[in-house]
């Protein structure tokens, strides 16, 4: 086994609080040999998610596509437009990365056609956070010069118009088309805007017309929404090092602090980590199943008679 494996192998089992530089970095030196490699496994998954989930292989996609977005490796545009349309739930295979840096990944993969992020936007059997990513990297197009900005007012107008499909209890979805109107300046679409908050009164349980209003009659962008959109992937060690998910109280995030003798519910894990640290972790002990595991397909053990990953999955 090379190095560019063992990394791989690191990177394919996650370890909470630990932040697994090495293997990254490993991964970017020799980005030859592992860009393919990243590829091939993005591509498998692609063509059977429910089997990768099943089989506990998506620990390795959150490295696998920030790396394959640094690398600008335009061959996994493709897969990764199919395996988000594949995906029954985003946040078995994605977790916070589809409400965080997923857009500017698609973007940073695209081969310049965005008809399949346009078809993936507009689709209404796909998750509707995927959805909502896939508008927001139109917005990381634009920024990046490679969609007109006229292009996109006209597709913000006709989705607002009426043209975007989509179940009322996801209101959010519209407010993506609202944000990429308040990240580039599209004044000009407020009497869209109005008529989408008429049309879809749900909208105003995640943003508030007036609030809305008042951005675009500023006529200044919403900065914080252009620093968080604006960029495609240049850096994935210095992107998720700072993730909660890799500092060190993550690893007690799960577990019960009256374990540790602690009944404070109001602890600060930062401050109690040096005492946790010292004591004897249950969460690293040998796990010994009791229990045949359950598939995601199998029946829910509670007998609710839905499949387990759809209930207590």
């Amino acid at each position: 086994m090379n190095d560019v494996q063992k990394a791989i192998k690191q990177l394919s089992v996650f370890q909470p609080g630990v932040f697994p530089r090495d293997a990254l970095q490993t991964l970017i030196d020799q980005q030859e040999i592992s860009a393919p490699l990243l590829l091939q496994y993005l591509e498998t998954v692609a063509e059977d998610v429910e089997k990768a989930l099943e089989n506990e292989q998506a620990e390795l996609m959150l490295f696998a596509l920030f790396l394959l977005g640094q690398f600008r490796e335009t061959a996994a545009y493709q897969p990764l437009i199919r395996m988000l349309g594949r995906l029954e739930d985003s946040e078995d295979l994605l977790g916070d990365l589809v409400t965080e840096s997923l857009p500017r990944i698609i973007a940073s993969v695209c081969d310049g056609d965005i008809n399949p992020i346009r078809a993936l936007a507009e689709n209404p059997e796909v998750d509707p956070y995927v959805r909502s990513a896939a508008f927001y990297a139109l917005g990381t197009l634009t920024f990046q010069n490679v969609l007109s900005v006229d292009t996109l007012k006209d597709y913000c107008h006709s989705m607002l118009a009426g043209k975007l499909q989509y179940d009322p209890k996801e209101g959010y979805l519209p407010i993506a088309l609202v944000s990429l109107c308040e990240m580039h300046g599209f004044a000009d679409l407020l009497p869209d805007i109005r008529k989408a908050y008429q049309r879809w009164p749900e909208m105003k349980r995640y943003s508030q017309l007036k609030h809305v209003e008042n951005k675009l009659k500023s006529s200044e962008p919403d900065t914080l929404e252009v620093t968080f959109h604006k960029d495609l992937i240049t850096d994935t060690i210095a992107s998720l090092e700072t993730w909660h998910c890799f500092k060190p109280a993550a690893k007690y995030d799960d577990g019960n602090l009256s374990e540790y003798g602690f009944e404070d519910e109001d602890y600060d894990l930062e401050s109690l980590l040096p005492q946790l640290q010292a004591l004897q972790d249950p969460l690293e002990r040998t796990f010994v199943r009791e229990m045949p595991k359950v598939g995601r397909n199998d029946p829910c053990t509670c007998g609710s008679g839905k499949k387990y990953k759809k209930c207590c999955g």
